[in-house]
């Protein structure tokens, strides 16, 4: 499912467009590759239209991600805020969080007898 809903679910409920130019897409490149996060592309996703909440995450293959912000984070933030909400995300990449978790819980439920 981590593979599938972004690419195959999320669509169907929500719009992605590409992020325009200016400070917050130049300063994420500069951030992107200050870290040498494998950056694919820069979202904007149409979170207003449920919700207020503002959020931004990254998904994708290990040579390629995807970056997607949420409309509420742009339209609340000021670009710096933006960055860094992102440089939060980026830092659970750089630390291998996401990938740790996975193989605990892997480990935990190989583990568990039902």
């Amino acid at each position: 499912m981590i593979a599938l809903y972004p690419t195959l679910i999320q669509p169907l409920f929500n719009k992605l467009e590409p992020l325009q130019e200016g400070e917050v897409k130049s300063k994420t490149e500069e951030l992107c590759r200050k870290l040498k996060f494998p950056l694919g592309k820069l979202w904007v996703i149409d979170g207003s239209r449920r919700s207020a909440h503002s959020n931004a995450y990254f998904y994708g293959l290990p040579w390629s991600k995807q970056i997607v912000i949420y409309d509420t984070l742009i339209a609340q933030s000021e670009p710096m805020e933006v960055v860094a909400v992102l440089a939060h995300e980026l830092g659970h990449w750089a630390n291998w969080d996401t990938t740790r978790q996975l193989l605990i819980a892997e480990v935990l439920h190989s583990t568990i007898s039902y």
